[in-house]
């Protein structure tokens, strides 16, 4: 399956074709912005100070991980696989680093979402490398994810110098 998204939009579509994928950029990419802000309001509430951060590089660590899932259920080949654990592990770098500094961290998220969109741009070959295939919006909706992600954390005012704290149960008190 190479039916990457923005690879069929690019590359001469019919009229319904292009309607339907400039659609499909626009929901994928706004309910990646929805979570992102979902994701930034319970981070928040959940993790205070210190915590915060440690929250937001665990998270880059985890998204990077879901390729390991598309790998197997696509079934690629070994050199996808590869390529794939080698992505992830350069992101977990990131995100070890981003657990000590906010613009890592933020650009981690924006490497990600690069990586995102070479997926649904070239489908199963970025730069020569065979890569996983991926649901189709998937790229979208994590590029909405991670660019509003990156935002918040570049712009955001956050006090993660502060010691960190822990309310798994904020909602019980908090809303």
């Amino acid at each position: 399956m190479n039916s990457a998204l923005l690879q069929t939009l690019f590359s001469d579509p019919s009229g319904g074709q292009l309607a339907g994928g400039i659609m499909m950029v626009v929901l994928f990419s706004s309910v990646g912005v929805a979570a992102a802000a979902a994701f930034a309001f319970v981070g928040r509430k959940m993790c205070s100070g210190r915590y915060e951060q440690l929250f937001w590089s665990a998270l880059l660590a985890s998204i990077a991980a879901f390729y390991v899932g598309f790998a197997g259920w696509f079934q690629a080949d070994s050199e996808a696989w590869l390529t794939e654990l080698s992505a992830i592990a350069a992101f977990v770098v990131v995100a070890v680093i981003g657990a000590f500094s906010a613009p890592i961290l933020a650009l981690g998220y924006l490497m990600h979402g690069i990586w995102d969109i070479g997926h649904s741009l070239y489908g199963t070959v970025i730069l020569g490398r065979a890569v996983s295939d991926i649901p189709l919006g998937y790229g979208m909706f994590c590029l909405g994810f991670d660019v509003a992600t990156a935002a918040y954390l570049f712009w955001w005012p956050k006090d993660w110098s502060q010691a960190g704290q822990f309310k798994p149960a904020f909602w019980r008190t908090e809303l």
